[in-house]
């Protein structure tokens, strides 16, 4: 297999487990192997360098069933947050959110027109 190629499915196995986890949180990484067919190596792994990365943290919140308590993973929501911004013909609308999608600030900015393009990005970064 090519590296490209290998690379390509490695970040597409990581995406389907982050977007189980965030989906199903808190759950375990035997219910993330058998949910999404992935081989409990492949997801492993890749679990374990999500938590690497920040994004997803451990829990010990599973229920025991017989044997050991499962670690359980969910989404680290404070751990990196997402801008948004919707630019229209009058106003320009900001928004910050974690991971979870929670808006922590919003920012509204009225536009004078006319505009020109360095006062419509100045208005932008001041958003």
């Amino acid at each position: 297999m090519r590296q490209g190629t290998s690379q390509w499915m490695k970040s597409v196995n990581k995406s389907t487990i982050l977007n189980k986890i965030r989906t199903n949180a808190p759950i375990s990484r035997a219910e993330i192997a058998k949910e999404t067919k992935l081989t409990p190596p492949t997801m492993s792994s890749n679990v374990k360098e999500l938590i690497e990365q920040g994004l997803v943290k451990k829990s010990e919140l599973g229920v025991l069933q017989g044997g050991r308590k499962p670690t359980m993973s969910l989404i680290n929501q404070k751990a990196f947050y997402v801008i948004g911004v919707d630019a229209g013909p009058e106003k320009i609308e900001c928004i910050l959110s974690d991971l979870s999608g929670t808006i922590t600030e919003r920012n509204s900015i009225r536009l004078t027109t006319p505009i020109t393009n360095e006062q419509f990005l100045s208005t932008l970064k001041d958003g």
